[in-house]
């Protein structure tokens, strides 16, 4: 990717942006810093977390600096992509994210101007930099970090005929657990005792060699670690496997996302992208049924609605509700949980979906089939059908016999795990496209507190009465949701009245806000009073009498239509959570 300053219409920021492949660490990070360089006022790359193979995990700030308030002080929203590392449509999506922002700010677009003057969007496309490059290498399933520990008698994954890839190897076994599908030989189907019957049992594993192999049995135990267990919400050990971490935020990509985060109280809508059967989740804290708050889940619901509406994708709380009906159990340690319980943020997960999904089989025909099997076999199948039609895409690749140094004779093959577990890449820029609708929507909803008209009265000599009103017209209570309330008890609302000098009007620094402070004498009120927080449509009226040191002198403008405005009083409202906002008042 070349791009430059002079060469950024929208046509070539889509060239230069393609969501169509599959980005190595390099190329995503050559796109965002190309991105950075062209737009220097709109977009900063920065790094919140190095992996532990030395990659940066990157984040993306896209705001317009050059107007408007301070970044701090913005309602921000929060998009992040490939928590594991085989889902590498999440890069996908956020790289259209930002070239849907970028192209919307050259074109123009109110909404997504407004959006940038107003708001900060934080993308962060990829937090699995070191397995997902094993993962595009090799073509072997990985979650988020695998440990290439060695154990005597078990089974570590190798490309043992050299190919370039790791697959899936096949032998005759009398114990075996599969066996072939009777309606396509490529396919093997888990099997448990007499469902065999009299059909041959096949031993599958992944690709490999045996470590220090005795002869005997061996394990297929390939340590992993899940990202989207490693978050302290219902965070809980597993003590047979590493898949949640050590302990909440172990991992250096967990604990630098959860510090920025902690850092960012502005964030106050987030999105995560996965892959996986198409579906959108909710937070399970803000499942209906089951939630902290009925007006939490009420809202998030909302918007689990709204993305199933341009999605497609079901909202539900997990898969397992397809298939019985039942709410989804909560699952440790999920980033989505966490975000909701421990910052009150709205929260949501798209699953973008499988392969399979985009092949005429959704997401209940998936879960609702009666056993593993059936269900396999019916993925297979359709997978296959177009593998027959397609085979220079390389979906499938045909099981070819080999001599194992080990085990003899078997069969390597299988499925691409990386072309299964996304979209196809000829349907991802219109998946991606109908995420970025969603996302753009999600960034409408928040506060809008607003200052109304504001009463001035003379009340003799340099004492003054001064009354505003303060008024939230968005669609968001100024604490987000009711969980915020509680894990946010400190950030409310702070009003703030300030003396304005035409010499110091517009004066950023600390020193001038309290040298204008402290030129007032508050009779009746206080320079900064905590008003609560406002609910949708509420509004507080504050009051004050102060005492300026003298009544300002009505000034002339250069046009000699009367005073000027430049002395007299600012009032500010603050909030923590993205609330800012600012109204002259003229004496």
């Amino acid at each position: 990717m070349n791009m430059s300053a002079k060469n950024t219409s929208v046509e070539n920021i889509a060239n230069q942006i393609p969501v169509d492949k599959f980005y190595t660490y390099d190329e995503l990070t050559q796109s965002l810093q190309c991105a950075a360089a062209a737009y220097p006022d709109l977009v900063t790359v920065s790094s919140i977390a190095e992996s532990p193979m030395k990659r940066q995990v990157w984040c993306v700030e896209v705001a317009e600096r050059r107007n408007g308030r301070p970044l701090h002080r913005r309602p921000a929203l929060l998009m992040t992509g490939n928590l594991h590392a085989i889902e590498l449509a999440g890069s996908c999506g956020a790289l259209h994210l930002l070239r849907s922002l970028l192209e919307g700010y050259v074109t123009r677009d109110p909404q997504i101007v407004r959006l940038l003057q107003e708001q900060v969007v934080y993308i962060v496309p990829r937090l699995t930099v070191d397995a997902t490059e094993y993962v595009l290498q090799s073509l072997h399933e990985v979650r988020s970090r695998r440990f290439d520990e060695r154990e005597p008698n078990a089974l570590y994954p190798h490309d043992v005929n050299q190919d370039g890839r790791v697959l899936f190897m096949r032998r005759p076994s009398r114990d075996g657990g599969y066996i072939k599908s009777s309606r396509d030989e490529r396919i093997m189907l888990p099997c448990r005792g007499d469902e065999a019957g009299d059909a041959p049992r096949y031993d599958v594993t992944f690709e490999g060699l045996i470590h220090e192999w005795d002869g005997g049995a061996f394990s297929r135990r390939e340590e992993r670690l899940d990202f989207n267990r490693n978050f302290p919400a219902g965070w809980q050990p597993n003590f047979t496997s590493y898949i949640h971490g050590r302990y909440p935020l172990s991992e250096p990509e967990t604990r630098g996302l959860a510090e920025f985060v902690l850092v960012h109280p502005n964030i106050t809508r987030v999105v995560d992208y996965h892959t996986g059967n198409t579906a959108v989740f909710p937070p399970s804290g803000a499942v209906q049924s089951k939630a902290l708050h009925a007006a939490d889940a009420a809202l998030i619901a909302k918007l689990g609605r709204r993305a199933e509406a341009l999605t497609g994708f079901p909202f539900i709380s997990g898969y397992t509700e397809l298939s019985t009906g039942q709410i989804a159990a909560p699952l440790p340690g999920s980033f989505k949980d966490w975000i909701y319980e421990h910052t009150g943020a709205t929260a949501l997960i798209l699953e973008l979906g499988d392969f399979h999904n985009y092949l005429g089989i959704s997401t209940k025909d998936y879960m609702c089939y009666p056993t593993v099997a059936e269900r396999e076999e019916q993925m297979m199948l359709a997978l296959l059908e177009w593998h027959d039609r397609h085979p220079e895409a390389g979906l499938f690749f045909e099981w070819e016999p080999f001599d194992h140094p080990q085990l003899g004779p078997v069969e390597i093959g299988g499925l691409n795990w990386v072309d299964w577990r996304n979209p196809p890449l000829h349907e991802m820029e219109s998946v991606c496209a109908n995420c970025t609708r969603f996302v753009l929507e999600v960034a409408e909803l928040k506060p809008d507190v607003t200052v109304g008209e504001s009463e001035v009265t003379p009340l003799g000599g340099s004492l003054y009465k001064v009354a505003v009103s303060v008024r939230n017209d968005g669609e968001l209570p100024t604490h987000i949701t009711q969980r915020g309330r509680e894990t946010h008890p400190t950030e409310e609302l702070q009003v703030s009245l300030n003396a304005v000098c035409a010499e110091s009007a517009g004066a950023e620094s600390a020193s001038a806000e309290s040298a204008n402070q402290a030129s007032l004498e508050f009779i009746v009120g206080r320079a900064s009073t905590w008003i609560g927080h406002l609910e949708p449509g509420a509004s507080r009226r504050i009051e004050w009498v102060v005492r300026t040191p003298q009544s300002p002198q009505a000034s002339t403008r250069a046009d000699g239509t009367g005073s000027d405005a430049g002395s007299g009083l600012r009032v500010s409202v603050e909030g923590a959570r993205g609330v800012y906002v600012e109204a002259s008042i003229e004496l």
